[in-house]
């Protein structure tokens, strides 16, 4: 990363940095340094030592904050949390980083539980989107939907996206 240029287009396009890694917010300053918008951090990674770190990114930068976490990471670990998120992102698979596993159906319930708690606040998810999944999650109440494999792997990716947008929206 150039912190002098910065990322291409950045002042047109709102980036969103996903940090799958253990010093989430060491990288996440990285990434604000050449224009990411939106931080989305693990709270299995993040230490409780670094939780207003996390915070102060918000404040110290003008950036979105975002909390992901997997299937078995119950939603209470968010309470702390929840009046200074713009968002939070699901899991939909356990092991993260890894395209094509199966969608785990305890997400749904998440999703909803999280939803009625909060139901203006967006909702990712982030693994095992497909279209045997997307309306369920919306209908969860997710607002964002992250699909890897079942964009990648077609052979006409933006005949893909926009049937995937179809169906969630019919």
């Amino acid at each position: 990363m150039n912190q002098d240029e910065g990322l291409p287009h950045w002042e047109k396009v709102d980036f969103e940095i996903d940090l799958m890694v253990s010093n989430q917010i060491e990288e996440a300053k990285k990434w604000i340094s050449v224009g990411v918008m939106r931080v989305i951090c693990h709270v299995e990674a993040l230490k409780p030592e670094e939780k207003d770190q996390f915070i102060n990114l918000k404040k110290e930068f003008g950036v979105e904050l975002s909390l992901a976490l997997v299937p078995e990471t119950p939603n209470s670990v968010l309470d702390e949390y929840l009046d200074v998120l713009d968002s939070v992102q699901f899991m939909g698979i356990n092991k993260i980083g890894f395209q094509g596993q199966e969608f785990e159906p305890k997400v749904l319930e998440k999703i909803a539980e999280l939803h009625a708690k909060k139901p203006d606040l967006p909702i990712s998810v982030d693994g095992g989107v497909s279209f045997k999944t997307a309306k369920n999650l919306v209908n969860a109440g997710a607002t964002r939907l992250a699909s890897g494999s079942t964009i990648f792997k077609a052979e006409n990716t933006e005949r893909v996206i926009k049937d995937l947008s179809n169906t969630v929206n019919s």
